[in-house]
Order: structure tokens, then C-alpha cells, then sequence
């Protein structure tokens, strides 16, 4: 293994008051636990080639906090600490870390969101994704395949000197 992806996560959409703690633990077990567990896993078989990639994949919140959603964004957050820690540890072994903080991307677990959200505020889920949409500075949701883009590149020889970052990939949304 040389290279590795951490695309683990859930979604919670609760308040802070009426989050259990069965579903605080399953969020951080998902999103945070498996990727260290899984990290931990293949840095053995990196350090043995001196050479190694680690992608996590955190979100835009993990940079900036949303109403309902204490789970997601603490967790996504993690993830974020978790990627410097592995950066600073594994780096001098030829081994980067990095993650990748999607914004809107066209994906089920975004559709799926944005239905309940729409629903709570009693309209269609064009109008909230338009409401959504207009927010984004180049005017568009983004694509799967421009993440896997983002991945590949981070993935590659010539990202080597990247280490320890959190690249945002949100249309402009989020500025740090």
C-alpha cells in the first residue's frame, strides 16, 4: 500500500440538545476512528518504502461550523487534526498527509441533506438549491470527478512538497 484514501463519513443533521449519545459515538466512529484505524494500517507498508500518500477526505465543515450539524462539523474537524498530526509524524519517512474539504458536491448524501433541509424550511429542493447555489462564487455545485481529480493530484509525485494541508475544494465558498 502506498497509497491510501480515507473517504469515510456520515452525515448528521441535529441539534446539539437532542444529539444521543449512541449517534455522537457512531459519527465520531465513522468519521473519525476509521480513518485512524486505517491509517495506522497501512503506514507499516509506506515506512517500508519510504514513500507514501495518506488522503483524508474532512468537508468545508470542518473549517466553518452549521446550525444542526455539531456531529459532522466536530468530526469533519478531527479529521483535520488528525492529518497534521499524521503530516508532521510521517513526513521525514517520504510519507504525506493531506485532506481534502469538499464543499457542495453532486452526491446522494447531498441530495439527501439538502431534501430534509428543504423540508424543514417548507420549500421544493430547487428552491433551497438554488438558495445554495447562489452562495457559491463560480455558480455551480461541484462533481464527484472533481474530487477524484483533486485526490489523483495529491496522490502524485509532483504533490510531494504538500504536507499537512487542508485543501478546500468548494467553488470559493470557504477562504482558509
Amino acid at each position: 500500500v502506498d497509497i491510501w484514501v480515507n473517504n469515510a463519513g456520515i452525515f448528521d443533521l441535529t441539534p446539539v440538545a437532542a444529539l444521543s449519545d449512541e449517534r455522537w459515538e457512531k459519527m465520531v466512529h465513522v468519521n473519525v476512528r476509521s480513518m485512524f484505524w486505517c491509517a495506522r494500517a497501512v503506514i507499516p507498508y509506506m515506512e517500508k518504502e519510504g514513500w507514501g500518500r495518506i488522503i483524508n477526505i474532512s468537508s468545508m465543515a470542518g473549517k466553518i461550523a452549521f446550525a444542526d450539524e455539531i456531529a459532522y462539523c466536530t468530526t469533519k474537524t478531527a479529521v483535520l487534526g488528525l492529518t497534521r498530526a499524521l503530516a508532521v509524524e510521517l513526513g521525514v519517512k517520504g510519507i504525506t498527509a493531506n485532506a481534502i474539504c469538499p464543499g457542495p458536491i453532486q452526491t446522494d448524501m447531498l441530495r439527501y441533506t439538502y431534501q430534509t433541509l428543504a423540508d424543514q424550511n417548507r420549500v421544493s429542493l430547487e428552491e433551497w438549491q438554488e438558495s445554495v447555489r447562489r452562495t457559491i462564487p463560480v455558480g455551480r455545485f461541484g462533481s464527484p470527478d472533481e474530487v477524484a481529480a483533486l485526490v489523483a493530484f495529491l496522490a502524485s509525485e509532483e504533490a510531494g512538497f504538500i504536507n499537512g494541508q487542508a485543501i478546500n475544494i468548494d467553488g470559493g465558498m470557504v477562504f482558509y
